[in-house]
């Protein structure tokens, strides 16, 4: 699991609205970040609206199953 480089005071939103635009932080590093705060809050709200059915879920995102058992399991958000 990759540490965050970005500021710890800093939020993926305030980056992406530019308040917080660090050119000290290299530009893969916030891109990581960025990148995986977004999946985090779009697999948290997805498998909301999936009531914790991965299948269905797969479905909406137009994800394969597997793929999203993945994901799921970076972000800490399913049991392996």
């Amino acid at each position: 699991r990759r540490q965050s480089t970005l500021p710890p005071d800093m939020t993926a939103q305030q980056l992406v609205q530019g308040t917080l635009a660090n050119i000290e932080v290299p530009f893969k590093s916030g891109k990581e970040q960025l990148t995986a705060e977004y999946e985090k809050a779009y697999l948290k709200e997805l498998m909301t609206w999936a009531e914790g059915n991965v299948s269905k879920a797969a479905r909406k995102a137009q994800l394969d199953r597997m793929y999203l058992h993945r994901l799921l399991q970076r972000h800490d958000l399913k049991d392996a």
